[in-house]
């Protein structure tokens, strides 16, 4: 009985992991097609910028007016910039997630298959210390940097774990 609700369980949550690696997938599609978009309307922003200033040039309005002109521009294209940093920033995050996501439901799954195909207790014990470091201990993606990671490892988490099972 214990055996078949941890089954249970286990399909569970690669279930509810997958379902978010799907949610993530839609979000980061999205942020891409704003990438794309932004990218779009700031190399048309560009292109305005230089023909103005062409223009002005060509027409013999005064070089002090056309340059504060320019550099308001450019001041507003720098804001552009930022804002472009940004949503690229939230696609490589929603990726990242996906990513993440997506190897715990695959994670679960094997588990899952690894403590069916055998009866022994010490190779179930390893299967459920590798799933666990897999599922808690977050890869690198390659889509965030992943500069000094401080989080809880797998192993800590079942030594924690099995402190409160003795308390």
């Amino acid at each position: 009985m214990r055996e078949v609700s941890a089954v249970t369980g286990v399909s569970k949550f690669a279930a509810v992991f997958g379902d978010q690696a799907e949610i993530h997938r839609k979000s980061a599609k999205n942020w891409l097609w704003a990438t794309i978009g932004s990218a779009v309307c700031i190399g048309g922003f560009l292109y305005w910028i230089f023909s103005q200033l062409v223009q002005t040039i060509q027409s013999g309005v005064d070089f002090q007016v056309s340059l504060q002109i320019f550099l308001a521009k450019i001041l507003l294209l720098s804001f552009f910039s930022v804002v472009f940093y940004q949503i690229v920033k939230n696609y490589n995050a929603n990726m990242h997630l996906q990513t993440l996501n997506k190897h715990r439901e695959n994670s679960l799954k094997s588990f899952q298959s690894f403590v069916e195909s055998t009866d022994n207790p010490s190779i179930k014990d390893t299967v459920l210390i590798q799933a666990t470091k897999a599922i808690f201990e977050a890869g690198d993606t390659g889509y965030i940097s992943s500069k000094g990671g401080n989080g809880i490892t797998g192993i800590e988490t079942i030594k924690i774990v099995d402190q409160m099972d003795r308390k």
